[in-house]
């Protein structure tokens, strides 16, 4: 895709929800990428980078390099080692501008079902395979190199999660839901996290994207977890009260029997419980974003309701 190209698919999607939604990062990183690509030496390579990329860099795009402390040199080295991955997932970044209808429709969806719904901006851009969305205060990141991603992506060069990864049958519109949702949480320091609260603030993402979009969740952890709940139960059960997530949260580079963020599920499933048990879905909506992360009588309770179902 050339220049001209680029500049138009930035440009024609900008007009998406009263410019809520930008895209300037993936137009700018693909300009850079084919400039590397004209010159053999690393300086020269790392100097296209930082011009046209970084020194451009969408707002949210500038907070998730200084929160990562990333460089030009973190992209070339991705770049160099993954030749295979950066050329087949090209073209599925571009492909933003085929789901503008159901982005926009998140917002109209969000706003009927929470009366405190504070828009957020998205930011489409380009990392280094290290998240598919995260938040900065009322801007989410989305990382389209991982959530455009596909089975039809050649995954020969990464490491085995990435290959089950783009398998899985996800999209972006439920990873935008997943991050709006954690946009209106109010979040708190790592310092005074637990597992049990974690979990919470995770899987209620999951669940609420679920409720919001009307379509059930089909990421690789909630089917595995939905078909081995009891086991997980037993364990997190033992466990919820750790200050240590390893075991089920972040854990994608560790796991091998067992696919990774199972705790993702185990903060689904409490939610959707306490969803279910409630008379009135639209106040369970305010109550599972608006938890106090810090009340551990509240959060248990949501914990044995669960817990209370299966016997356990």
């Amino acid at each position: 895709m050339n220049k001209i190209t680029l500049l138009f698919f930035f440009f024609s999607f900008l007009n998406l929800s009263a410019s809520k939604i930008y895209t300037s990062d993936i137009a700018n990183f693909w300009i850079a990428f084919d400039s590397v690509a004209t010159v053999s030496k690393s300086e020269q390579k790392i100097k296209f980078l930082n011009e046209l990329y970084i020194d451009k860099a969408s707002a949210c795009l500038k907070e998730y390099i200084e929160s990562k402390n990333l460089t030009a040199e973190d992209w070339l080295k991705s770049i160099e080692q993954y030749p295979k991955f950066w050329k087949s997932v090209r073209n599925k970044t571009l492909k933003v501008l085929n789901h503008k209808k159901e982005l926009e429709n998140i917002f109209i969806l969000y706003k009927n079902s929470y009366p405190n719904f504070i828009e957020p901006d998205v930011y489409f851009s380009i990392g280094i395979l290290k998240t598919g969305g995260t938040i900065s205060g009322n801007k989410i990141f989305i990382g389209t190199e991982m959530t455009l991603a596909d089975s039809t992506v050649d995954a020969s060069e990464l490491i085995p999660f990435f290959k089950n990864y783009f398998k899985q049958s996800k999209n972006v519109v439920q990873m935008v839901a997943h991050e709006i949702t954690h946009t209106q949480q109010k979040l708190i320091p790592d310092t005074s996290r637990t597992l049990l609260n974690s979990c919470l603030i995770e899987g209620s993402c999951d669940f609420l994207a679920e409720i919001l979009l009307d379509k059930p969740c089909t990421m690789l952890h909630v089917k595995y977890g939905t078909e081995h709940k009891l086991d997980l139960l037993r364990r997190f059960k033992q466990e919820y009260t750790n200050k240590d997530i390893s075991n089920w949260l972040y854990n994608y580079k560790n796991t091998k029997d067992e696919p990774a963020d199972l705790g993702y599920f185990i903060g689904y499933l409490l939610s959707k419980e306490y969803f279910e048990n409630s008379t009135n879905k639209k106040i369970a909506i305010k109550e599972l974003i608006e938890l106090n992360w810090l009340d551990d009588k509240k959060l248990v309770e949501i914990l044995q309701l669960t817990l209370k179902k299966y016997n356990l």
